[in-house]
């Protein structure tokens, strides 16, 4: 009974010990360096507020607010300004949208016309395309901000990852650690409780967990830059 009690009590010692020495690893998710001036840049640096002594008119701050690179399911495409004008591009295609209606259109020769606007939250871009060989739009096609569209899908995959669990086991110690490398479990076999060795078992198997864990997330973060820089859903 003394040897039961004492094991138990090394057991929880152990535990609390290695708690402790397993602080979570902060994971940070690092976004591809941003590109400035150029059609070919994908990220986009923070836009600083410009500072007017007459609010613009509606219609400016509509186009102001297009400005950017957007990315859809299929592609990209890019609307910028340049001496006041505001230029639709996507692949080799290029225009100058031109206010209709409630639509910015561009002739897109000799593709065809694209038309846009921003959709009700104003964080997304609403277009559809019609081919030069007909006078009838396109399905609706939503794009939304290269760095938002990002972020969403790192978010997402951060809140997958925190949910996953991975084991590591070493002569009876068992570590458990989520996707992200946060230790959530210890067990310990009985055989293994009194041993002379405890704290290096309980290292090794956490080393092996934490192992495992960060080749699913490697593999995860390949997989979401690359189905994100190709256009894939």
């Amino acid at each position: 009974m003394a040897r039961t009690a004492q094991g138990l009590r090394l057991a929880a010692l152990c535990q609390c010990l290695v708690l402790a020495w397993m602080a979570p690893q902060r994971m940070t998710f690092l976004a591809p360096a941003t590109g400035l001036g150029s059609a070919s840049s994908i990220g986009r640096a923070p836009k600083v507020a410009r500072q007017f002594k007459n609010a613009p008119p509606e219609e400016e701050k509509s186009k102001d607010a297009l400005e950017d690179v957007w990315r859809y399911i299929g592609g990209w495409y890019e609307i910028k300004k340049s001496e006041d004008k505001l230029y639709f591009r996507e692949n080799n295609l290029q225009g100058e949208l031109v206010a209709q209606d409630d639509w910015l259109v561009a002739e897109l020769a000799p593709a065809g016309t694209i038309r846009l606007k921003l959709g009700p939250s104003g964080r997304e871009v609403l277009s559809n395309f019609k081919p030069a060989d007909t006078d009838t739009w396109g399905d609706t096609i939503t794009a939304l901000r290269e760095w938002e569209s990002l972020t969403e899908r790192t978010d997402a995959l951060k809140g997958t990852l925190s949910g996953a669990t991975f084991d590591g086991t070493v002569d009876g110690v068992t570590v458990t650690v989520d996707g992200r490398q946060r230790p959530v479990n210890l067990q310990i076999s009985e055989a293994s409780m009194d041993g002379a060795k405890l704290g290096q078992l309980i290292k090794e198997a956490h080393s092996e967990a934490v192992g495992r864990s960060m080749e699913a997330m490697t593999e995860n973060l390949q997989e979401l830059y690359a189905s994100h820089f190709s256009a894939k859903k």
